[in-house]
């Protein structure tokens, strides 16, 4: 199990034989982001920015959340945020 806890996997991915649940994904996914686990802000920043998986698209917050993490030390957010940076791609 990940940082996001038994359920943003499993309830994404319909892993485990379960069938996905976007919304109460997310659910777990936010609360992990809100308790500053990079792995979750990385993830919703990334979904905030491209509105997938039932995350509303917010490009201002996906980036706000992407340089949280960032700043925070996560490759992953550092790597897409210069991705976005190169290619000027703000929505």
């Amino acid at each position: 199990m990940g940082p996001a806890g038994p359920g943003s996997t499993v309830f994404v991915s319909g892993a485990y034989g379960g069938a996905p649940d976007g919304p109460r994904a997310i659910g777990y996914l936010r609360r992990c982001a809100a308790q500053k686990t990079l792995l979750c802000m990385s993830m919703m920043g990334e979904m905030m920015l491209t509105g997938t998986n039932g995350v509303t698209e917010d490009v201002p917050g996906g980036v706000a959340m992407l340089t949280a993490a960032a700043e925070m030390g996560d490759s992953e957010s550092q790597g897409a945020l210069g991705m976005i940076y190169a290619d000027n791609n703000f929505g």
